[in-house]
């Protein structure tokens, strides 16, 4: 199917960089980044939580935060919302 669209001129160039760099169509790395993005779960729709504390101060020693989380998932939760921490 035919149709048009306004696409911000940076993200067409990403588009356009990707397909020239992979051999591909622009048609089809648009036509896989709009699946996979209505193949996930709609945005905000992953469920919050809070990891249970125990009164401790802190990670233990030796243990570096940077160390606990994939490059992805730190820049994943960059975009994730944020909310304030619940009043007791």
């Amino acid at each position: 199917m035919r149709t048009t669209i306004d696409i911000p001129d940076a993200l067409l160039t990403r588009a356009r960089e990707r397909a020239h760099a992979e051999g591909r169509t622009l048609r089809s790395v648009v036509t896989e980044a709009l699946r996979s993005a209505l193949d996930g779960p709609p945005a905000g729709s992953a469920d919050e939580f809070e990891l249970p504390t125990y009164g401790g101060s802190g990670l233990a020693s030796g243990v570096r935060e940077r160390d606990l989380f994939t490059r992805e998932e730190r820049d994943l939760s960059s975009s994730w919302p944020h909310r304030a921490p619940p009043t007791r």
